[in-house]
């Protein structure tokens, strides 16, 4: 019961167990639930080590010096984010936002988009959720948001950059509806593809820009 009560693992108050066990007879103990299995069968052997393994995985990142070490997982849907959130990670540190905008000839709404953010941190539970706002350009297009050509695509005006120069609209309406969810859940935000200080300065003024209107919002509703 004391080992129980501490999540350690023990298989104790057998009765009968000597009488019924040979001398050199393979015995398969499961700690977990406090059982013996007498002469196993093949295939229990490899499912208990694949189940140890799983345990194994699911236990926090701790170094030999007794550090703590949050694992986080890359996310591109919210199927992602169930695996990883099944999987035992701390969180997600960088959640693509690109999921949001593939799949449609049509740019989201913000309440699209909140819908679909609010999907993804609700299967992260408490755990921090990092949003990367759109990067597209270079290796990947967006048919809802067609580019010119450009001789250095991988350089050229893509992530922040296409945002605050061609769109800002666009990256006001992400930030405002990452606001909203992180109104109820612990998402931060990323800015791609960050080149100069006046690009962060311009990101922050719209960033603060959007939680006016959010606050707006939310006490006129």
């Amino acid at each position: 019961m004391l080992a129980r009560a501490l999540g350690l693992p023990a298989v104790v108050g057998i009765p009968g167990l000597l009488d019924a066990v040979a001398d050199g007879q393979p015995l398969l103990l499961d700690g977990d639930e406090g059982t013996v299995l007498v002469d196993p069968p093949p295939d229990a052997i490899p499912h208990l080590g694949t189940r140890a393994t799983l345990v194994v995985d699911a236990e926090p990142a701790i170094t030999r010096d007794g550090r703590r070490v949050e694992v986080g997982s890359n996310a591109a849907n919210l199927e992602d984010a169930q695996r990883a959130a099944a999987a035992g990670a701390d969180g997600i540190g960088l959640l693509r936002s690109e999921f949001l905008f593939l799949g449609s000839d049509q740019l989201p709404t913000e309440d699209e988009q909140v819908a679909m953010l609010e999907a993804v941190t609700d299967a992260m539970g408490a755990r921090p959720v990092i949003l990367r706002t759109l990067d597209v350009g270079a290796d990947k297009p967006l048919p809802a948001l067609p580019q010119p050509p450009e001789a250095n695509p991988a350089l050229g005006v893509r992530g922040l950059r296409l945002q605050l120069l061609r769109r800002p609209d666009l990256l006001a309406d992400q930030v405002r509806a990452a606001l909203r969810v992180a109104a109820k859940h612990p998402l931060r935000l990323m800015f791609p593809m960050v080149s100069t200080l006046e690009e962060v300065r311009q990101a922050k003024a719209i960033l603060a820009a959007a939680a006016k209107d959010v606050n707006a919002a939310g006490a006129n509703g």
